[in-house]
């Protein structure tokens, strides 16, 4: 049998910086129906490993000393201890260690601590482990078999583990859509959300060790495109309601369905025990708002026209405008995008941050778009 613990990780294929069209190339590939995608989560590679009487949580890198990849097992004895009980022999399982509201660094910053500094650092916010691929499951292969396969095949570990042990709040499995509609949605939700991004995998696609492969994955993050100057008009988007992300066992964010009374806490359990509460999104908890419209001047008019609606908003400013929308009307600042759409929009656009240095007139049409293209 392959030694579980040499295969090298695969690596996600990344367009040239130089490369022109990267936006439609992207729009095109989501267009042809042959990807599934998931929610990106801002942490760290990490797979676990049962073989040939051994268990470790190893890095995605190697060290320079040993050749070898680097282990954490002894750092996070709370996912190891729930592993070690549900997962059988010769099983490799790829995921990532993350916790939200963290960044990448932030997880590293625990993980390259001794083990008692990084237990203890844990105490109130355990790394999560968030599954999302199979490679070896009881001494079967699975890398021979499809990316469609695999996830059948997680949904059914999921299950069992669920079944017979039951699930902890720290052990996530993701959750795949695989139609044009369900990804575009989902890139949507996770740029309205804040979450890392989005992870598009050919429904076809096998595994690889070591290789990076033309188009086979792709991560769609908000950094595509050059900063824009628009202003905003101080209308907004309606956040969404419910809560579809998958950290359920630790969201505060509920709503009596009887009184519509906002809950906060972890009420998880008492919905399972049949309380009438939904969880939902942080942002309609508050009413806050998911996004914000903006506009530029039409040269040809001077009249503002809306180019689309901006999100990535600090929570500080999501307070500001429930308080006090006007401060929103016509405030001027920078935005990225992903793409630019044949109706004149910035689709996907992220804040940057306010401008007080230009004034509207200096925000225009002709800067971002180019006419009859």
């Amino acid at each position: 049998m392959i030694n579980l613990f040499e295969l090298k990780p695969e690596k996600v294929y990344g367009l040239k910086a130089n490369e022109q069209l990267k936006e439609q190339k992207i729009k095109t590939h989501i267009e042809t129906n042959n990807y599934v995608a998931s929610l990106k989560k801002d942490g760290q590679y990490h797979r676990y490993v049962n073989y040939n009487g051994e268990v470790k949580m190893q890095t995605r890198g190697t060290s320079v000393k040993t050749g070898t990849y680097g282990e954490v097992q002894e750092k996070v004895p709370h996912l190891m201890e729930y592993l070690d009980r549900v997962v059988p022999k010769n099983s490799l399982i790829i995921g990532e260690l993350y916790r939200p509201g963290w960044n990448t660094n932030d997880v590293g910053s625990i993980l390259r601590c001794l083990p008692p500094k990084a237990i203890a650092r844990q105490k109130e916010n355990p790394l999560i482990f968030y599954i999302h691929d199979v490679w070896f499951y009881n001494g079967e292969d699975f890398m021979v078999k499809t990316k469609t396969e695999r996830i059948a095949k997680l949904k059914k570990i999921q299950e069992e583990w669920i079944h017979n042990y039951g699930m902890i709040s720290e052990i996530e499995f993701a959750s795949y859509v695989d139609t044009v509609e369900g990804i575009n949605k989902l890139i949507e939700y996770a740029f309205e959300e804040d979450e890392e991004g989005v992870v598009l995998t050919l429904k076809n696609s096998i595994v690889n060790p070591g290789a990076r492969t033309a188009w086979k994955t792709l991560k769609i993050k908000k950094e595509l495109q050059d900063e824009a100057d628009v202003f905003l008009t101080g209308n907004c988007r309606l956040p969404e309601k419910y809560y579809t992300g998958k950290d359920i066992y630790n969201w505060e964010y509920w709503m009596n369905d009887k009184t519509g009374e906002m809950l906060q806490g972890k009420h998880y359990k008492d919905y399972l025990n049949g309380a009438t509460i939904t969880a939902v999104t942080k942002n309609f908890f508050y009413q806050w708002p998911a996004s914000l419209e903006m506009a530029v001047i039409d040269t040809e008019t001077n009249q503002p026209v809306s180019i689309g609606w901006v999100s990535g908003l600090t929570e500080e400013i999501k307070k500001e405008y429930v308080t006090n929308r006007n401060l929103f009307v016509n405030r001027i600042c920078k935005v990225t995008a992903m793409e630019t759409t044949e109706d004149y929009k910035l689709r996907h656009s992220k804040f940057m941050g306010f401008r007080d240095d230009i004034t509207i007139q200096d925000c225009t049409f002709d800067k971002i778009f180019k006419r009859g293209e």
